[in-house]
């Protein structure tokens, strides 16, 4: 009997853990703004779908070899600033960039990511990025920091 009983309390277990997991990926697709993991090299492991969007827009972004690549010069030497930063501070906070001209800007919110790797020396970026209207790109950017500063 206690064998019995440890087997149905691990199925629950497992049934809450999948439970759990698929609530995880329901809320990583439903978030309004992009949410992009990129490794060291600055390649895109993950994208949720308003990353995708942003990803296509052309005017601001390309992904080339599977690296995340702003189309102005400018606006990618700061990105990888940025990026080199953040993938040398693990454990503290990244920063902010608007990238983009006119009705094709984003917000983009820099941070290394937490995570326990098997390679010692991986590290991981998450970037946060969001459209900015207009009419306030400043009000945007400041509403993006308030929330994940």
């Amino acid at each position: 009997r206690p064998m019995l009983a440890r087997a149905v309390n691990l199925q629950f277990r497992l049934a809450g853990a999948n439970a759990l997991e698929a609530l995880r990926q329901e809320a990583f697709e439903r978030v309004p703004q992009g949410l992009l993991g990129l490794d060291e090299l600055g390649r895109v492991l993950l994208a949720n779908a308003s990353a995708e969007a942003a990803l296509a827009d052309r005017a601001v972004f390309q992904v080339r070899n599977g690296r995340l690549q702003c189309v102005d010069t400018g606006d990618q030497a700061r990105l990888d600033g940025l990026l080199a930063a953040a993938r040398t501070r693990s454990g503290e906070q990244g920063g902010a960039l608007l990238v983009g001209r006119g009705a094709n800007r984003y917000s983009l919110l820099i941070t290394p990511a937490r995570t326990e790797s098997r390679d010692e020396g991986a590290t991981f970026v998450l970037i946060f990025l969001t459209r900015i209207g207009v009419e306030h790109p400043e009000e945007n950017e400041a509403q993006l920091r308030a929330l994940f500063a």
